[in-house]
Formats: structure tokens, C-alpha cells, sequence
């Protein structure tokens, strides 16, 4: 398996490739928040817009991974609980990916910055029983 941080930076890398890709396409000002009807509530510069969850992608991985390494029992489990703490670990890097590239850079260009709230719903449910499922066998290892 590989290691956990590098897959975070390459995803991190490929979200700010595709931001920067379609920097021109975008308004100054994107939408940095929606309501519950998907529509924008706050608004905010561009570069802040498009490049701060690629960072965050590579950054919460980071940091996780920097918390395991201080954990003893983490250092001394079997390849199958390292695994799923390598897994947890990822988790908010596939998920911030997936959203920056489906949700937020295709908002971005629209005229209206609206999203269809289904389809977010429709895409987070699956990260959702994943993150259950890696949380589940994690208890199931440390317990």
C-alpha cells in the first residue's frame, strides 16, 4: 500500500491543476458557501475560491498522519489496522478532491452558482458509508 500522505499530495496536486486550468474560466468573486437550496450565501476572491481546498486536501491528511505517528499503538498494530488508519487518513483527501472537481470548480463557472443540492447529496452519501465502514473496522481493531 502506498504511502498515505504522497496519494493525498498527488490528489491535492491534480485538484489545484484543475483550478489553475480553469482559473480564466471563473468570476473574481466565487461562491464560498451555499444555503440549504444550493444557492450562494457568501462570496470570496477567486484564488481563495479555487485553491483553498486543494491545500486543505493535502493538509488535514498531513496532519492526521503526523497524529498517527505519535501514537504508539499505531506503531506497533498489525497491516490490517495500519491499513485502516491509512484509510481514515485518506478519507478527507478523496472527499475534498471529489468535491472541489464536481461541486465547487463547475459552480464556479456557472452564471447562477447554484448547484443541484440532489446531486451533492447523491455524491456525499457514498464517502459518508465509506467513512462509516473505515470507522467501524477501526473500533473493531482497537477493541
Amino acid at each position: 500500500m502506498g504511502h498515505p500522505v504522497a496519494l493525498a499530495g498527488i490528489l491535492a496536486l491534480l485538484s489545484g491543476i484543475f483550478a489553475i486550468h480553469n482559473w480564466h474560466k471563473t468570476p473574481d468573486r466565487v461562491p464560498l458557501w451555499w444555503d440549504l437550496q444550493a444557492h450562494p450565501l457568501l462570496y470570496g476572491p477567486r484564488w481563495f475560491g479555487l485553491l483553498f481546498l486543494p491545500e486543505l486536501t493535502f493538509l488535514i491528511s498531513y496532519l492526521l498522519y503526523l497524529v498517527s505517528l505519535q501514537d504508539s499503538r499505531f506503531q506497533s498494530a498489525g497491516e490490517l489496522s495500519k491499513r485502516s488508519a491509512y484509510h481514515l487518513i485518506l478519507f478527507p483527501a478523496f472527499f475534498l478532491c471529489t468535491v472541489q472537481n464536481i461541486i465547487i470548480l463547475p459552480v464556479a463557472k456557472s452564471e447562477t452558482h447554484d448547484f443541484d443540492a440532489n446531486l451533492f447529496v447523491l455524491m456525499v452519501a457514498p464517502w459518508l458509508i465509506w467513512f462509516g465502514h473505515i470507522v467501524e473496522v477501526r473500533l473493531e481493531l482497537i477493541g
